[in-house]
């Protein structure tokens, strides 16, 4: 069986990162290691590691304090490790007992051996998951902003990732364009490649552009049998300006990496755009209206000008 790294990036969620601990340790088949790259304020987080060496001595656990930058972050993590496969889940994520065990039995199928990185199924609470006639899903489809329910993982031509999570009638591995927010890739593709550090704000994004990159050199897949719940933490009020200036600025580098700027994309990506408009409008007041349009006005003003210096 093949050798499994998890690597942990994390910033003063110590609760969160506990509750991922806990369920990675409750898998099926257990990872060869943790490595856990921290870019917290205080010492609560690494604590709580010391605390886990201590009730699990036979697990290798690898720690690095550092900056707050998650690409930054994800490079360290996978200079560090060194297992055949080395994955990257968030700290507010739980996963299923087999999921690891799946992953990697995928990765040892026959078939599969120029696969190059793969991604678990991503749910979100029961109380948050919403069909594809729900008016917010609806909302997304027609903006071209990312969903989770289509056939098959791809980026629309508004630069926007589009997922099948949602969906109950795909179970086995897929073919996949793209790759978002947790994901397993082999040892030569972690030591091959490395996270742009050239994205605003705390690097949103860096995990699309860099599976895009993979997918030109290696074949991705979507693997549904593996389940990871994300418990998403709510952003703060005063959070919602950074949020919105990093989809805008950030999306429109991914946008230019992957597509061709044709007069369709191109209209695409401003239709998208005039979608998170309506979005942050739609905010009440007194939870972040303000701080999402500002922040869209930023990095919309960022795009322009980036696009006036091509020109």
């Amino acid at each position: 069986m093949l050798s499994l790294s998890i690597i942990i990036c994390t910033k003063d969620r110590p609760k969160q990162l506990q509750r991922c601990l806990e369920s990675i340790f409750n898998q099926t088949l257990l990872p060869k290691e943790l490595v856990i790259v921290d870019a917290s304020s205080t010492n609560l987080t690494r604590n709580l590691i010391d605390s886990f060496r201590k009730t699990n001595p036979k697990m290798n656990f690898r720690y690095a304090h550092t900056r707050p930058s998650t690409a930054y972050q994800r490079n360290l993590g996978f200079d560090m490790a060194d297992g055949d496969i080395i994955g990257s889940v968030d700290d507010d994520t739980v996963l299923a007992p087999n999921a690891l065990k799946i992953i990697l039995e995928v990765f040892s199928r026959p078939e599969y051996h120029d696969v190059g990185g793969a991604m678990p199924r991503l749910l979100n609470p029961p109380e948050n998951e919403k069909p594809w006639w729900a008016a917010s899903t609806l909302y997304k489809l027609i903006f071209m902003l990312s969903h989770n329910h289509a056939k098959r993982t791809y980026i629309q031509a508004s630069g926007f990732p589009a997922f099948p999570f949602g969906r109950n009638d795909i179970s086995e591995p897929q073919e996949a364009e793209v790759l978002n927010g947790l994901y397993f890739y082999r040892r030569k593709v972690a030591k091959s490649f490395k996270f742009y550090e050239g994205f605003h704000g705390y690097s949103f994004m860096e995990d699309a552009e860099f599976s895009y990159r993979v997918s030109k050199s290696y074949r991705l897949l979507y693997i549904p049998a593996a389940e990871i719940l994300h418990l998403h933490v709510d952003v703060s009020r005063s959070s919602y300006f950074e949020l919105f200036r990093q989809v805008v600025e950030n999306r429109y580098y991914f946008f230019t990496q992957a597509l061709e700027r044709s007069f369709r994309n191109r209209l695409a990506f401003y239709w998208s755009h005039i979608g998170l408009l309506i979005s942050a409008l739609q905010k009440r007041p007194a939870f972040g209206r303000h701080g999402s349009l500002c922040g869209f006005i930023a990095g919309f003003r960022s795009v322009l000008s980036k696009q006036r210096s091509v020109i």
